[in-house]
């Protein structure tokens, strides 16, 4: 847009220029050509495109110095009318004490005025030219002709300026340059990271990258190696990196400044394999390099801990509930054992007395044929005996 506004401002220009003569003579009489000359103010704009050179990465050293200079004229602000206060009050005292001997000379001149006794605390305490006009120390003069008194109150109000106020107002005013050049690296940092356009762009140049690495492994076999991505997407989404590819890749610079790039460090760089390998299966697709390197972009954010701290939260529910779940299936078929072998033991008592009725009947049946002494007899017994040891059985 800005290239845009300048080329329609000169043809603006351009176009007055034929139809005003006057424009092109110069001539200063009109009072119209004033206002056509707004058109050639404009043109000292065209000087804001160098700004454009202070986007090189070479120059951003520069860059943050400008900011952070920018970010701390609040606080030299401030700090001006701190270092104000006191030397307004050191001027009152040399004013009201060394005013009334200003014809006498030997310094007392130097603070004849207030305006004029504020200019020398100035210099003196401040900028740190304590002289005269002929060049010998103002209150070296001053102790030796109206008193030693001058001197140390001269000697306390530079230590309270020099190693009090001085040290504190160059602490914070260092303390807020580093904060607004922080301020503004995270700024551009994040920007880089809202910039859909410009992932997209790196990561078709990693996608190309590793194309071109896999067809130069595989163009053997293939016996072509100049074909594209584009016309494979089917091979291409079956490319499995394993750690010794993906070692290789690493030890390309082209790799490693797309890396750099999407704000991928030289240290999380080293172990990036293991990191995006969540499975551990040794092997990773393009999907997941992309979907790993998109999450590991910038710093460690708070969201990312709540978030990890709410899922191992949910996870920690679903095994306790897994675990109760767990728990009263156990206690079910435990209660169920119990019930099978109590029936287990009530069966086989129910079996050892139906051996034992079967015995009684058998030692019965054979006394009676005994007694009776006729086989017919005995048969008989059994038969009348039969159905019932039967019934106690299937009991």
């Amino acid at each position: 847009w800005y290239d845009v506004a300048m080329v329609v401002l000169a043809v603006a220009e351009i176009l007055l220029m034929v139809a005003l003569p006057q424009m092109r003579s110069g001539s200063t009489g009109d009072p119209s050509n004033a206002s056509f000359a707004l058109f050639r103010i404009v043109r000292l704009a065209r000087v804001a495109r160098l700004l454009r050179v202070m986007r090189l990465p070479v120059l951003s050293e520069l860059m943050m110095m400008i900011n952070g200079a920018i970010g701390g004229i609040r606080t030299l602000f401030w700090s001006q009318l701190l270092l104000a206060v006191p030397l307004y009050g050191f001027a009152v005292v040399m004013r009201e004490s060394l005013g009334t001997y200003r014809d006498e000379g030997d310094g007392a001149e130097l603070f004849a005025t207030l305006s004029e006794s504020y200019f020398t605390s100035f210099r003196c305490l401040v900028a740190g030219d304590c002289a005269m006009a002929d060049g010998r120390p103002a209150f070296v003069v001053l102790s030796k002709r109206y008193g030693a008194g001058f001197s140390v109150f001269y000697g306390f109000a530079f230590v309270f300026m020099s190693f009090g106020l001085f040290n504190v107002i160059a602490s914070i005013f260092v303390d807020n340059i580093l904060a607004a050049a922080k301020y503004n690296d995270m700024r551009l940092r994040q920007s880089r990271l809202t910039d859909r356009k410009m992932f997209a762009e790196k990561a078709l140049q990693l996608v190309e990258l590793i194309w071109r690495e896999h067809c130069h492994h595989c163009h053997l076999e293939h016996g072509d190696s100049d074909r594209t991505f584009m016309d494979n997407l089917d091979e291409l989404a079956e490319i499995q990196l394993t750690p010794a590819f993906f070692e290789e890749l690493r030890t390309l610079a082209e790799f490693q400044e797309i890396l750099r790039d999407l704000d991928i460090s030289d240290e999380e760089q080293l172990d990036l394999f293991d990191t995006l390998d969540v499975d551990g299966g040794g092997t990773i697709d393009l999907e997941e390099l992309i979907s790993g390197v998109a999450k590991l972009r910038g710093d460690a954010r708070r969201s990312d801990i709540v978030s990890v701290s709410l899922m191992v939260r949910n996870l920690q529910a679903n095994i306790e509930a897994v675990d109760r779940t767990l728990k009263k299936q156990h206690k079910a078929h435990f209660e169920a054992l119990s019930v099978l072998h109590r029936g287990a033991s009530n069966a086989s008592s129910t079996v050892a007395r139906s051996n034992a009725v079967s015995s009684t009947l058998s030692a019965a049946t054979g006394s009676y044929a005994l007694r009776t002494g006729s086989a017919e007899s005995a048969q008989s017994a059994r038969a009348v005996h039969q159905p019932c040891l039967q019934r106690r059985m299937s009991v």
